[in-house]
């Protein structure tokens, strides 16, 4: 397992990305990505001086997205992101653990098609999973 970004769930994308840019040095990773599976759209960053430790924005797509609630209790961190090399393995693995699976895996816009999976942990922690 690698962390391979946090996810931060932000009210407007464009002036939150102006924000991080500004204050704390990163720069756009591309253009922001529409994922309509998971009612956002995001947009990554990257650190100038970092480029692997990456931060995605999600804003999400209208009241009935799956991070609006989120975002009413004030927003903010909101995921860890893993990159593992067997998703279905790794899913077994932290299940066998206590974690529970909130979706199972479907290929992700953000990420080329990739399969994600998002679990809880014991410790109420939402993790994704991004297989490589």
């Amino acid at each position: 397992m690698e962390l391979h970004h946090i996810g931060i769930v932000v009210k407007e994308l464009e002036s939150a990305a102006a924000r991080y840019c500004e204050m704390f040095h990163y720069e756009r990773l591309g253009e922001p990505i529409l994922d309509p599976v998971q009612t956002v759209r995001v947009q990554f960053l990257k650190p100038r001086s970092h480029p692997s430790n990456l931060i995605e924005l999600i804003e999400p797509l209208g009241e009935k997205s799956r991070v609006s609630d989120f975002l009413k209790r004030g927003g903010g961190i909101n995921h860890l992101c893993y990159q593992v090399a067997e998703l279905d393995a790794e899913i077994t693995r932290l299940r066998a653990l206590g974690a529970l699976v909130v979706h199972a895996p479907v290929p992700a816009p953000a990420f080329y098609g990739k399969a994600i999976a998002w679990l809880y942990t014991p410790d109420r922690e939402l993790i994704e999973l991004l297989e490589q």
